[in-house]
């Protein structure tokens, strides 16, 4: 089975959300599994901005963050690079998407 993860998921481990331990669990069971992880091209962009901003209003020492981060990085993924932007964009557009308009 391919997983299509979301950034969201490094974003709890980075930044120490109480659903870290479910994340991790998660990931080791897939791991566990063999299944295939399928995030995003743009996923480390996406949970670097997100994860620093949460850090930021908790006040995360950039130690922390570091160390989290190193434990983040040792999710094993294949991320499938964005080949069609503009269709990508006129599929949010067709769903009102804000931001886009």
């Amino acid at each position: 089975m391919r997983v299509v993860i979301d950034a969201n998921l490094l974003v709890v481990l980075v930044t120490g959300d109480e659903r870290g331990q479910l994340v991790e669990t998660k990931l080791r069971a897939w791991a566990a599994a063999k299944e295939t992880l399928h995030p995003p091209a743009l996923m480390p962009y996406e949970a670097g901005n997100a994860s620093m901003r949460a850090a930021a209003g908790a006040n995360l020492s950039a130690e922390l963050v570091e160390e989290r981060w190193a434990r983040a990085a040792e999710v094993r993924s294949s991320c499938t690079p964005l080949r069609d932007g503009a269709q990508v964009a006129a599929v949010a557009r067709a769903l009102n998407r804000k931001g886009l308009q």
